[in-house]
């Protein structure tokens, strides 16, 4: 199976629990709800620092000038819709 079909087989069933989620969700308070993204964002990324996750292939990826048009084009277009 191709993986993009898994990916989107995921995003719908993520899509679909989600209210389940913020049901459960609307008891906490916001600042608590604050401190784990902060928490857990940090855990996360030290994590994938003491892996040995530099980011060196993303920065290869997008030093060209093409990949920072794109970006920029898509940011604008972001903008002007938001």
């Amino acid at each position: 199976m191709p993986p993009g079909i898994l990916y989107a087989a995921s995003a719908y069933v993520l899509w679909g629990l989600f209210p389940l989620y913020f049901s459960h969700l609307a008891a906490v308070a916001a600042p608590e709800v604050l401190v784990h993204r902060i928490v857990w964002s940090l855990v996360f990324v030290l994590g994938l620092l003491a892996g040995g996750a530099t980011g060196a292939g993303c920065c290869r990826r997008c030093a060209s000038p093409r990949c920072w048009a794109r970006s920029w084009s898509a940011r604008c277009c972001c903008r002007a819709t938001g």
